[in-house]
Parts: structure tokens; sequence; C-alpha cells
């Protein structure tokens, strides 16, 4: 009696340590970004540079001793790098600035926010300015 016991639960563990494997295989990892996001970045490398300038979201500015880097629309982007047909040519602490020709397009990492000042703010900066020079 004891050995048959045995038996099956040997054959029990046996089968749900090989089940366990298979599930975790199936598993996603948490970290990496939306499906949706990757296809917007894939996208942004066929579709047409001038769409892919003005629809560009800032979201994230990495600064370090060695490099400089922003992360537009899922892409990371160094200094002096392309992104379609604009060049980033400077990276601040909250803005980033691209460069397509003679225009010059700004991006800001909060473009929502207001800065305090000492007189009062009539209107929001806006998200995205361009800069056309002459």
């Amino acid at each position: 009696m004891v050995k048959p016991v045995r038996r099956a639960c040997f054959v029990l563990a046996c089968l749900c340590s090989a089940s366990c494997g298979a599930i975790a295989q199936a598993l996603t990892d948490p970290t990496r970004p939306p499906a949706a996001m990757m296809r917007r970045a894939e996208g942004h490398a066929a579709s047409d540079s001038a769409t892919a300038l003005r629809t560009a979201t800032l979201q994230s500015i990495l600064i370090s001793p060695a490099r400089r880097v922003a992360i537009i629309s899922g892409v990371t982007v160094a200094l002096h790098e392309r992104f379609g047909d604009a060049v980033l040519v400077a990276i601040g602490e909250s803005e980033v600035t691209l460069r397509s020709g003679r225009t010059e397009t700004i991006l800001k990492l909060y473009p929502d926010a207001l800065k305090l000042t000492d007189h009062p703010v009539t209107a929001s900066p806006p998200s995205l300015q361009v800069r056309h020079s002459s």
C-alpha cells in the first residue's frame, strides 16, 4: 500500500514540475513597452518625416557625464543623431531641439506644466514650438 502511494506522489510531483516550466514560458516581460508603442516606434522610421516630427512626443531625457539621450516616441535618440529627417541638436533638462533643414522643433517633456514666476502667466506654454530661420 505504501509503495503505490509513493509512486503516485512521485508521478504527480513530476507532472506538476513539468507543467510549471510550460506555464513560466508563457509569461511576458512586465517591463516591455506595450505593443502599440512598439508599432508606433517602428512606424516612425517608415512614415513621412514631417508627420513624424509633428506627432513626436518627448517621453524621457537621460543626462549623464558620459552621454545625453532623449526618448522620442519610443525611439532612443542620442545628441547629434537623426530622428526621421531631423537631427537632435540640443538636449536640456526638460526639452529637446530637433533641426530639419532651416526648421527647428522644440519638444517639451512637460508641455502642460506651468512655470511659477513672480509675474502672472497668461497662457500655458505650447508642447511644440517651431522656429523658422531665414
